[in-house]
């Protein structure tokens, strides 16, 4: 009522300075994790304003299997951007862009209806459509691919792995009824949202060249991006057919791709009601989620610290970025990093070029498992449910719980340090694999120094022991 009296008043004064509005302009980012997706609004300062977050469904029908559904990741983003618009108290009408970023998972519709394709077999009767990244199941499929040696698979670090998207769609080949494959037309997930946004079939680089095979035209001789002959070997020949079209098509002939931001349309009027925005708004390309997180990392801004200005900060362009290196954490550890030309090293995804700006290229080296991995460990242990109930009643998470509790162990003993109360024990925790640059997606984990110590102290000694895993094989 205030706000409603005060716009009154002001349409009522005959000062006409009063009748000026300054322009507010918002922009609201989408990410889509593992686990959640979340909202975040950010003025044209690029100052957050805004923040909101709603978990999504995650579905294992069997060990190894990781299955998501659009229509369920879509409600929760629709979810999420309404709640920081209302919390916040923000005009949807000032909102003048939005981007994506996402999973790098296999989305499948259907191109005859534009309706999700379930991935859940036998009988494909379900609404989940999502193969996460994390999903294992294409042991064979991958195995395949990579006995062809491939000159494309140059440009995945030697290997294709197991969380890329061509040996999930050669599972659903090979297992799907023939009618229904036929039907199916491809996305990263990303690429999904911008198409449920726009309605448009535009792909991202930052999708198809680092999880799909495609190679940009003009690179080792590519010319149409997608590689017929790879596709014919590996037994995908017929999503070659109509210039790729299930796979989105060839650039600049029956399909359009685009880097990191570029327009891919405007948000449609049957996403707009969702969202409870105005339909119009542009949407920008996007990104995988991991390359989201380069992207802040390295064209972050930078915090001065007292008697500092910004002329003592140089501006960050293009070369400093090259000497920068970016470790993206999540459930996973993606370690990314851009250059000027191609790197290539064995077991290190890329080089890819164009996926956030043209003509430039990324390289990405990475941990199938971090914060899943931590996860696992804390959550499977004997002392879990009574470490967890001692951090509830300190009012902080089982993490916050732990790295305390070790900071005290290591006072009670008289320990120099915390990593002096691991120095018997030893864990080596690849229990998805190893991305890189082993590149083995049988790789699994072990033990040295196990006893039959149930205590909490038990369970933050193998805490920390995670820890230092994990910071060893990024170093």
């Amino acid at each position: 009522m205030k706000c409603a009296s005060h716009q009154s008043s002001r349409k009522a004064s005959s000062d006409p300075r009063e009748d000026l509005a300054v322009r507010l302009d918002h922009y609201i980012g989408i990410d889509v994790g593992t686990g959640s997706a979340r909202a975040c609004i950010i003025d044209a300062k690029g100052d957050i304003v805004g923040l909101a977050s709603e978990n999504i469904g995650l579905w294992q029908p069997e060990h190894g299997y990781y299955e998501q559904s659009t229509s369920d990741i879509w409600h929760c983003i629709c979810v999420a951007v309404q709640r920081a618009i209302s919390q916040h108290n923000i005009n949807p009408d000032t909102v003048r862009g939005i981007g994506f970023d996402a999973t790098c998972s296999l989305s499948v519709f259907s191109h005859d209806t534009d309706e999700p394709i379930s991935v859940t077999g036998p009988n494909f009767d379900s609404d989940r459509n999502v193969i996460l990244w994390l999903d294992h199941r294409p042991v064979e499929e991958a195995a395949k691919i990579n006995a062809t040696n491939h000159n494309l698979l140059r440009y995945v670090g030697g290997k294709m792995s197991i969380e890329m998207e061509i040996p999930k769609v050669l599972w659903l080949k090979n297992h799907m009824p023939k009618e229904l494959f036929d039907k199916c037309k491809f996305y990263d997930l990303g690429d999904a949202l911008t198409h449920i946004a726009t309605g448009n079939e535009k792909r991202s680089f930052c999708s198809v060249v680092c999880k799909q095979g495609y190679v940009p035209v003009g690179v080792d001789g590519s010319v149409k991006g997608w590689q017929e002959d790879f596709l014919e070997d590996i037994g995908l020949g017929d999503l070659t057919e109509d210039n790729f079209k299930r796979m989105g098509g060839v650039d600049g002939v029956n399909g359009d791709y685009l880097s990191a931001g570029e327009l891919v349309g405007t948000l449609c009027d049957k996403a707009a009601a969702k969202l409870g925005l105005p339909v119009g708004i542009a949407i920008g390309s996007g990104v995988i989620d991991a390359y989201a997180g380069w992207i802040g990392t390295v064209g972050s801004k930078v915090d001065l610290g007292a008697g500092q200005s910004s002329a003592d900060v140089p501006k960050l362009d293009r070369s400093e970025a090259f000497s920068r290196l970016a470790a993206v954490a999540g459930t996973s550890t993606c370690h990314l990093a851009m250059s000027p030309d191609p790197v290539f090293v064995d077991g290190v995804w890329g080089p890819y070029r164009d996926t956030i700006l043209p003509g430039y290229w990324m390289a990405e080296g990475g941990q199938s498992a971090t914060g899943e991995l931590l996860k696992h460990v804390i959550e499977t242990h004997p002392a879990f449910n009574q470490a967890t109930s001692i951090a509830e009643s300190y009012h902080v998470n089982i993490y916050e719980y732990l790295n305390e509790h070790l900071k005290e162990m290591a006072h009670g003993q008289g320990a120099p340090c915390v990593s002096y109360l691991g120095r018997h024990f030893f864990f080596y925790g690849d229990l998805w694999g190893n991305r890189s640059p082993i590149a083995d997606p049988n790789m699994t984990g072990s033990i040295f120094g196990l006893t039959s110590d149930k205590s909490v102290d038990g369970l933050a000694i193998y805490y920390y022991a995670t820890m230092e895993f994990i910071a060893l094989q990024t170093k």
